[in-house]
């Protein structure tokens, strides 16, 4: 096995903290590895948090390499920036094998080489300085900016506090008590990070790869036999960013310099400042001429980093001078490696401060006025927190004056998340000037009907699309603050991170994309789930990081009155452990005061001891330590709450462990349970460490009680899906329990209130669980049906269709014929959805059939739709057309056994007749058209309001196809606003989706084109991928035509999306029963989409037209579809197009072709 070669040869020179480090790296290779470690020199002078050094790796040739100690978190940062693999990455970076070496639980060390294996001709940049060898700064500054990032810059709209913020970092709480403790006059760089001028938006931050901590330590040089600034190799870059501020480097680097030279040079130490801050500017000494030549050429190397990009320059001092003060904040907060750290530090806010200024100034002038930072308010009671100003700004702020949508709030467990948002919601009435406090609600779980039902009352009864009640609800609310906060946020996201309910993340886009709104989504996630499906919102996730020692101790002293005296018998070092293995966490400071304060299980030295070997794990060990401490009848009362898993009145705990209440709120007071109101709860990770130390055959009963007393409080008439909480809790207690059977029946009774109102998706956590243990075939294939029913909405096809296919083998081949006409017309819908047309009709055609066998004529009219909706999307009109008109028919056809048409048949028969009048205009056939519209409003009279959405939706499309050619639009928009409102009010998306769409085309032609960027934007969101392309057509077309830079992105998305469709429509399938058909393609519509697409792009520039030339001729076809409506709209809007270029007749040959 291997080991280190003279160990004390390491420890010269090492910082005092590190021969912990050293031994663990020795053990680890004499245990596991069989190669030895050879100290050379330390590149940090051994002094850093993770530090660095040249090493000889013996086995048994000798091999020279980089060793880095660091937390396995900077190991992966390590190897994000290697990632990209670009000609800077593979020249400039130094390289990381396979070895790496794990030394903890949170620890490791990483061999690194760097290229050429030339380390011995290295220098640092700070060797060199010393040594007063010459450095081209430029050269090197140039690369590391430009050619890093490929020499092209990215701009990024960034709020200036998110700028700020970003830099600082986890210095933030340090720099303010130090800024509270000087009481500086001057507050400039507080308001940029935490004040109204944190606000600012700054349109184009350029912002690409970083090194994040750059400095002369970190820069190699070849120096042997001369110095080659061009060979510059970057080690330590643990703190790399894929999307950082690019002028955040250079002025590290340049600070970073400055403080080196501090202690040598007081005379010149405004004159450094000076330097930094403008190199050019007068009133700079003779004496620090060498510095300013530095800084000099690190501006220009900057600035001329991109010469290809216009606009750069222009931008780029500002982004320097805001980088600067970011950098010289971080740097305040630091302990700076000074002989008078605090001199340094305060050398540091005066440079942020003439930063800060220079910044201002170029504001001024851009804008009419500053906006002032607003007095702090006096905190309250309610408004008091510990070490959280910057967190509390930042998110108070966002939550006062927005923007306004979803921020997420992140930290470790145990951290204070709940508290910060609780004290910024009470702070938002203060920070913005007003009385009215935000409406505010706390919940564990979040779909999109709670949402509506929190922000705007109870739902209305009926299914529908929550999404537009969302949007009514938002229209309605108007300026009204609410801000809903979500515990335990991960558990909504993937694992990629991303929302896992895409119903919720389209939600989460209207909030961000509706402007006229005050409504906030908290979501409170644990450190590392960030949020990263979101917008790019201008503000950053708040992280919410550790208590710092001082804050750690005072929290501790202030919950419990023994526990001053406690910590003052300890010696300073060991208060210092007591902060350190605790992991600066608030919640283990509260368990602390239990074990010590309370429960007396342990003395605190005692305990301190104990947290040194599950520091890894302090909270959870503390309630292991804890709670067999307690009472009986204490841990009685937390394992019932453990069991019940969701808040609960102390009637429901009391009904397991009588008498119950005195220790409920004691436990309440020492920090274990959580209470709001009336209701107590465990957060789910104490209730897991709880039950797991309670023995599985008393943890399933456990359960089976906790189901019961559950039962006894759930709400019997429930109209929310917030009334339902008992039952999910009741229901995930049975199947911990093993009681599959009941289980079953909850989950039944579930599934009836759910899928009334669209949130089925809801149980699919719990159908997943519980489809392995059904023994009965029907329950089993009905569990399977309704898993491949939410796999659908969740978009999830490929499980869907395993979970269809499960349910027929459960049916078998012998089913009812109503059975498997169900499950045939799911798969239909299933695959429709997946634009996989000819598996669709396949399964519409055995659904017809079984349907037919089996009396339903519902099924039947249902069926024969969705074949009519293959044959039109084939352009087949003819059959399209007959099939229709045959649904039409079984829909409405007299049955003694109804009273009229029931409310399912009209509602069929007007969406029917509304396709037909729909289709007929397309053929150009007026008068069949208004035939058929005329059936659906005689249908609709009598009807309901969806029943007149349909009609109305109907007419504006057919008066719009009318009208288009002279221009007179406005009774088609007059209608279509009509039918938008009647969806809105029903919740129904599609129909809103087209109304919407009609609006936009009517305002295009009136030459109204932001009103027609809103209504299309605005029906994207009802917009399935690959479906209704004309809509993203739209949205390609209006982006251009009022000027937004995201139009070229949705031409390319569109031609992406067409082509999709293009190459799914192989036009052959083979029927259920076996036979091979053989139609050909005829994807008309996609192919009209791709040309339209591909003409945008020759507008850009792109492109060529002659490629929609010939998509629009449609050779590939065995026919050309006939479909003249649809091409005089698809002219209409190449004629736009065409002129919104700067070459008016570059698409005439693509519009030519479509005749």
């Amino acid at each position: 096995m291997g080991q280190l070669i003279d160990r004390q040869r390491w420890l010269q020179g090492a910082g005092k903290d590190h021969a912990a480090l050293v031994d663990a790296l020795d053990a680890e290779l004499r245990r596991r590895w069989h190669f030895d470690l050879e100290h050379r020199r330390w590149f940090d002078a051994g002094r850093s948090g993770s530090p660095v050094a040249s090493v000889i790796r013996r086995n048994p040739g000798a091999e020279h390499r980089i060793l880095k100690f660091c937390t396995n978190r900077q190991a992966q940062e390590l190897r994000h920036a290697l990632s990209t693999q670009n000609a800077f990455v593979r020249r400039h970076l130094v390289e990381i094998g396979d070895e790496t070496i794990v030394l903890g639980d949170d620890s490791c060390a990483v061999l690194m080489r760097v290229a050429g294996d030339n380390i011995e001709a290295l220098q640092s940049l700070r060797d060199l300085r010393a040594a007063e060898r010459a450095v081209d700064y430029r050269t090197i500054v140039a690369s590391l900016i430009g050619e890093w990032n490929d020499l092209e810059p990215r701009p990024e709209p960034r709020t200036v506090r998110s700028v700020v913020g970003g830099i600082v970092g986890p210095k933030r709480g340090r720099a303010l008590r130090w800024i509270r403790k000087t009481a500086p006059r001057n507050l400039a760089p507080v308001s940029l990070l935490a004040g109204e001028a944190g606000r600012w938006i700054m349109p184009e931050v350029f912002v690409g790869r970083a090194h994040g901590d750059l400095n002369t330590r970190n820069i190699l040089i070849p120096a042997v036999p001369s110095v080659t600034s061009a060979g510059f190799q970057l080690i330590d870059f643990d703190h790399f960013a894929p999307d950082a501020p690019l002028a955040r480097d250079p002025m590290h680097l340049l600070v970073a310099m400055a403080l080196e030279e501090f202690d040598d040079r007081p005379a010149q130490r405004r004159d450094f400042l000076k330097a930094i801050v403008d190199p050019d500017q007068e009133g700079i000494s003779v004496k620090a001429a060498d510095f300013v030549e530095v800084s000099r050429a690190v501006h220009a190397a900057c600035a001329a980093a991109f010469p290809e990009s216009k606009g750069f320059a222009g931008h780029w001092r500002e982004q320097c001078l805001l980088a600067l003060a970011g950098v010289a904040l971080r740097h305040t907060g630091r302990d700076p490696r000074t002989k008078n750290p605090e001199k340094a530090r305060q050398w540091c806010y005066d440079l942020a401060v003439a930063a800060a200024k220079g910044f201002t100034e170029i504001q001024k002038k851009r804008k009419d006025s500053i906006p002032r930072m607003p007095a702090p308010a006096s905190d309250t009671a309610e408004t008091k927190i510990i070490d959280r100003f910057f967190e509390r700004e930042a998110l108070t702020d966002r939550l006062a004056y927005g923007p306004h949508g979803v921020v997420s709030v992140e930290g470790e467990r145990g951290v204070g998340k709940s508290k910060l948002i609780d004290v910024a919601i009470r702070s938002v009435p203060a920070k913005a000037g007003v009385e009215r406090a935000p409406r505010r609600y706390h919940v564990r779980h979040l779909d999109v009907r709670t949402l509506v039902e929190l922000i705007g009352g109870p739902a209305q009864e009926g299914s529908g699309s929550a999404l537009v009640q969302l949007e009514s609800v938002l229209d309605r609310l108007g300026d009204t603050p609410v801000v809903v906060a979500v515990e335990y946020a991960e558990n909504l996201l993937d694992q990629t991170h991303r929302i896992d309910d895409p119903d919720l993340a389209d939600a989460f886009d209207m909030l961000a994309d509706e402007p006229d709104h005050r409504v906030s989504v908290v979501l409170e996630t644990r450190h590392g789930a960030v949020l990263s499906a979101a917008r790019p919102w201008p503000d950053d996730t708040v992280v919410v990081p550790a208590l710092e020692q001082d804050d750690f101790l005072t929290l501790v002293r202030d919950k419990h009155p023994d526990m001053g005296g406690h910590l003052d018998a300890l010696p300073v070092a060991a208060r210092r452990q007591l902060w350190e293995y605790a992991g600066g966490n608030a919640h283990a400071g509260e368990l602390i005061c239990a074990v010590v304060g309370d429960a007396a299980v342990m003395t605190l030295p005692e305990l301190i001891g104990s947290l040194h070997d599950n520091r890894h794990r302090p909270v959870r060990h503390l309630i292991e330590v804890l709670v067999p401490g307690l009472p009986q009848r204490s841990q009685d009362v937390l394992r019932a709450l453990a069991a019940l898993r969701t808040p609960v009145p102390a009637k429901a705990v009391t009904e397991l462990v009588p008498g119950a209440q005195p220790s409920l709120t004691k436990l309440h007071r020492q920090g274990l349970v959580l209470r709001q109101g009336r209701l107590y709860w465990l957060s789910p990770a104490d209730a897991k460490v709880i039950l797991d130390q309670v023995p599985k055959p008393d943890r399933s009963q456990l359960f089976f009680d906790a189901a019961e007393a559950l039962e006894v409080h759930e709400v019997h008439d429930p109209r929310s899906v917030s009334d339902l909480r008992y039952h999910f809790a009741e229901l995930d207690c049975l199947l911990d329990a093993g009681e599959y059977p009941s289980a079953v029946e909850l989950i039944s009774e579930l599934d009836g209130y759910l899928g009334e109102w669209n949130c089925s998706t809801l149980l699919r956590q719990q159908r997943e669980r519980i489809r392995k243990e059904l023994e009965d075939p029907a329950l089993a294939m009905s569990n399977e049906s309704a898993l491949g029913g939410i796999y659908v909405d969740l978009g999830r096809r490929g499980a869907a269709g395993i979970a269809y296919g499960n349910a027929l083998k459960l049916a078998g081949p012998d089913a009812a014929p109503g059975v498997l006409g169900r499950l045939h017309a799911n798969l239909a819908a299933m695959e429709w959805a997946a634009n996989d047309i000819d598996r669709a009709q396949s399964h519409f055609e055995y659904a017809w059939e079984k349907a037919t066998e089996a009396g339903d004529r519902d099924a039947v009219a249902g069926s024969i739709t969705g074949l009519a909706d293959c044959h039109r999307r084939r352009g087949d009109f003819s059959a399209a057309i007959d099939r229709a008109a045959e649904a039409f028919a079984a829909a409405t056809s007299e049955d003694p056994a109804r009273a009229g048409t029931s409310t399912d048949g009209r509602t069929a028969a007007v969406g029917l007749a509304v396709r037909l009048s729909r289709w007929n205009a397309e053929q150009e056939r007026r008068d069949e058209a208004h035939k058929w519209l005329e059936k659906a409003r005689l249908l609709a009279e009598s009807g309901r309001d969806w029943h007149r959405a349909a009609y109305l939706d109907g007419l504006a499309d057919l008066r719009l196809a009318e009208r288009l050619a002279d221009g007179e639009v406005e009774e088609a928009v007059t209608t279509a606003r009509n039918a938008a409102d009647l969806a809105r009010r029903v919740h129904d998306g599609a129909i809103l989706l087209q109304a919407r769409t009609t609006l936009c085309v009517a305002h295009l032609r009136a030459g109204r084109y932001p009103e027609a960027s809103r209504e299309i934007i605005r029906a994207d969101r009802y917009r399935s991928r690959g479906r209704h392309l004309v809509v993203h057509g739209l949205l390609a077309l209006t982006a251009r035509l009022t000027g937004d830079r995201r139009a070229g992105q949705h031409f390319d998305d569109l031609l992406e999306e067409a082509e999709a469709r293009i190459a799914a429509d192989i036009g052959m399938r083979d029927t259920i029963d076996g036979r091979r058909i053989d139609s050909g393609p005829g994807d008309f519509g996609a192919r009209h989409l791709r040309g339209f697409a591909q003409c945008g792009l020759a507008v850009d520039g792109r492109g060529d037209v002659e490629a929609a030339v010939e998509t629009f001729r449609m050779t590939d076809l065995p026919r050309r579809p006939h479909a003249p409506g649809l091409v005089t709209r698809l002219r209409f809007l190449l004629e736009k197009l065409d002129r919104s270029g700067g070459s008016p007749g570059l698409l005439g040959p693509a519009i030519d072709a479509l005749d």
